[in-house]
């Protein structure tokens, strides 16, 4: 007699029962229990990946981002927990488990756990991007990933020391973020992005603090060394010219104005604008500073001619405008143009240096100085005199001790003179009269 087929859900009494593995079922619906290692595990990953997220979206601190995704892997896991309790709280067949008792038990370690470290991490991304101070103690907000204000402007000034310009942007971008009121912050980002080469960004900068009033001489010397990466050299002139009105000693400023100058073809005002400031340093008994830079120009100079098409311009600095002669071998002798003097004067030794010296038939004179002092000199004809691009015949000076170089009247009446008004600055121009 046939036996009857066996029904899968009724196994036969004589035969082992055959357990399918997970694999096997036919509907693939059967899986293995899941200890509680794993869940935890993969709420946790919930967790992170949820806020990774926050990194790219809001740049916050990593240890911050960690201690978010623990507490929301936390927050998962606690509300998993306790559903899962709640719904087989009243399942006769699973309460050997304990499922209820752990459920809570992990609802109440997890909950205030999580929500502890949510507060930490909102406090430091408050502090980070609110620009307030930390409410946290200090030690607890470095752990949580948090840098305040100082910490910040500390870092940034080190990298800017350190060449590191990428990391400095990074500190006073975040800095600004923080503060976009403050005009030193704005200002330190001008400065940082015009040494790392991002001069667009930077004048823009410029241009705003500029229009809100803003003026010292760092922020007109950066502006100007943007300007003149960029081309625009006429403009880079003018700044660097605004930074050494209020900053005269300023020789990195200096030396970059007269490079500018001499590429715009303005090779005698460079040469006055360095020979008098070294002219200030010798009167003090201090070393010439632009010296060799002054030789390397006079050494390209276009020959002197009797009409210049330009004139010779002279920027006022320090409540003074000046030229320059050259002397015999190629020096540069800075003037003080003095249109309230008489005569031209000059030291013994700055004759010598134009290639001369005192003829026998030079004329005794005495002199009132500007300090009211009372000075003999000796009063002659030069043969020439080569004063920027001109070549002067026949002129009239006096020579006395310890004398400053001065243009007098007996040299400027040759010269048609005219000022006029650059972007704020007063530019003396000389024309030699036909």
């Amino acid at each position: 007699m046939t036996k009857e087929p066996l029904s899968p859900l009724e196994p036969p009494t004589n035969e082992p029962l055959h357990v399918m593995p997970p694999s096997e079922g036919c509907l693939g619906n059967i899986e293995p229990l899941e200890s509680a290692g794993s869940r935890w595990a993969r709420y946790l990953g919930l967790g992170a990946l949820g806020c990774v997220g926050l990194v790219g979206l809001f740049r916050v601190p990593v240890l911050s981002v960690l201690l978010s995704s623990v507490a929301l892997g936390l927050g998962i896991a606690a509300g998993v927990s306790l559903a899962r309790g709640l719904r087989t709280a009243g399942d006769p067949d699973r309460e050997g488990e304990s499922v209820r008792g752990s459920a809570w038990c992990i609802t109440i370690l997890a909950l205030p756990i999580a929500a502890a470290l949510s507060v930490i991490s909102m406090m430091v991304a408050m502090t980070m991007y609110g620009g307030k101070e930390s409410p946290l103690p200090k030690g607890l907000f470095a752990f949580a990933g948090g840098q305040d204000a100082a910490d910040l402007r500390d870092e940034a000034i080190q990298s800017m020391r350190s060449g590191d310009y990428s990391r400095a942007e990074r500190c006073y971008r975040r800095l600004v973020s923080q503060q976009p009121g403050d005009i030193k912050l704005r200002a330190n980002l001008a400065f940082v992005l015009t040494s790392a080469n991002k001069h667009r960004e930077a004048i823009a900068i410029y241009d705003a603090l500029t229009r809100e009033g803003e003026g010292t001489y760092d922020l007109f010397a950066y502006h100007a060394r943007s300007l003149d990466a960029l081309g625009r050299s006429d403009e880079a002139i003018v700044w660097n010219y605004r930074a050494l009105a209020l900053v005269p000693s300023l020789v990195d400023v200096r030396g970059d104005l007269a490079r500018i100058l001499v590429k715009q073809d303005r090779s005698y005002e460079a040469l006055s604008l360095l020979a008098s400031f070294d002219e200030q340093l010798e009167s003090r008994g201090e070393q010439p500073y632009f010296q060799g830079k002054r030789m390397a120009i006079a050494a390209t100079l276009p020959p002197p001619s009797e009409i210049s098409p330009v004139g010779l311009k002279s920027t006022k600095l320090g409540g003074h405008y000046y030229s320059v002669a050259l002397g015999q071998k190629g020096e540069s002798i800075p003037f003080l143009i003095d249109t309230g003097a008489t005569h031209t004067t000059m030291s013994k030794q700055v004759l010598e240096l134009l290639g001369f010296t005192i003829p026998g038939n030079a004329k005794r004179v005495d002199m009132r100085t500007a300090d009211g002092r009372t000075a003999t000199g000796m009063q002659f004809v030069l043969p020439h005199l080569r004063l920027g691009p001109y070549s002067l015949t026949d002129v009239q000076v006096v020579v006395l001790d310890k004398c400053a170089s001065l243009l007098g009247q007996t040299t400027l009446e040759r010269f048609d003179l005219s000022t006029s008004r650059l972007e704020g600055l007063e530019v003396l121009t000389l024309k030699l009269r036909s």
